[in-house]
């Protein structure tokens, strides 16, 4: 007999059950910009918990940007930079130019620091 649960992976509405007051509340929390730390094991349904919240959310503030990454593989100051960096692009921009556009006017107002340790 195959078991009915799925793990590894995020899972379909007909395999997230039992998580309404949880997907409430961190639904809240996305709306009203309240900053939320999630911990638990591995498998235990954090991402699809949170793009379920991330999709209410949005239902309700049509105008919210919620970007989402993993830090599961991020152990330096400039992958996690890098990494933060592309999810608030992919956020906040609808297709290529747009994000294109965003970049160009981040970058616009950055000036590189070089520094010798």
């Amino acid at each position: 007999m195959s078991s009915p649960f799925v793990y590894g992976k995020v899972v379909e509405n007909q395999h997230f059950v039992g998580r309404e007051k949880e997907l409430s509340q961190l639904s809240s929390n996305l709306v009203y910009q309240k900053n939320t730390l999630m911990l638990a094991l591995r498998g235990q349904g954090k991402s699809t918990l949170l793009k379920k919240a991330a999709t209410a959310a949005r239902s309700r503030d049509y105008q919210l940007r919620i970007c989402m990454l993993s830090l599961a593989k991020v152990s330096t100051m400039e992958r996690f930079c890098s990494e933060y960096a592309k999810a608030v692009i992919k956020a906040t921009s609808k297709n290529l130019e747009e994000a294109v556009s965003s970049v160009r006017r981040y970058l616009k107002d950055t000036c590189p620091v070089m520094a010798a340790e």
